[in-house]
């Protein structure tokens, strides 16, 4: 339960935010903050947060790398990292496909055994600007590490309030678990 548990907190806090990158008038400079409510089987209430950025390379790439941290009602404490690069491939003038590849980070604890391991993730997402200011995006990944390999699946919207800020909400879902997430995305 502990791996799948820290699996799903690492990828749920760090896949959505390394999609949300690039297509044509998309700013791919960014740092973004979220507060994230994680849920699994049998563990209740958990919270958190992720700190994600990126930084353009090139036209078709950029670096991203983010921290999660989150706690659960049942002496549970989770948090990883990950440093990683995004291809994009432009469809259209509003549209985006992604893939990424990332090296992952994660330790976890819980009724005062820690563990921790690293591994990869490698994704596949498409983001569309849907209006003006608001963006949709979704995607699918695979993560192995702690011995383990799943595929999940995220979707977020974001909504521009004001020059290079956005507000954002989330969902991702791997293996047994899901998160929640609304958060601020500073462009730069």
């Amino acid at each position: 339960m502990k791996k799948a548990l820290l699996t799903a907190l690492l990828v749920g806090m760090s896949a959505a935010p390394a999609q949300q990158l690039f297509a044509k008038g998309f700013n791919y400079n960014y740092v973004q903050g979220q507060y994230v409510k994680p849920s699994m089987d049998n563990v209740d209430g958990g919270s958190g947060f992720a700190i994600t950025g990126s930084v353009a390379l090139n036209d078709n790439f950029a670096l991203n790398a983010g921290y999660n941290d989150a706690s659960f009602d049942n002496d549970i404490d989770a948090s990883g990292y990950n440093v990683g690069v995004t291809y994009h491939m432009p469809v259209a003038d509003s549209t985006d496909i992604l893939l990424n590849a990332a090296f992952e980070q994660a330790e976890a604890s819980a009724f005062g055994i820690s563990t921790d391991d690293t591994g990869y993730s490698i994704g596949a997402g498409i983001r569309q600007k849907v209006a003006s200011a608001v963006e949709l995006e979704a995607g699918i990944y695979n993560v192995s590490i702690f011995d383990d390999s799943n595929i999940g699946f995220g979707a977020a919207a974001l909504v521009d309030v004001a020059k290079n800020i956005a507000l954002g909400v989330s969902y991702e879902n791997l293996d047994e678990s899901n998160t929640i997430g609304v958060g601020v995305r500073a462009g730069f």
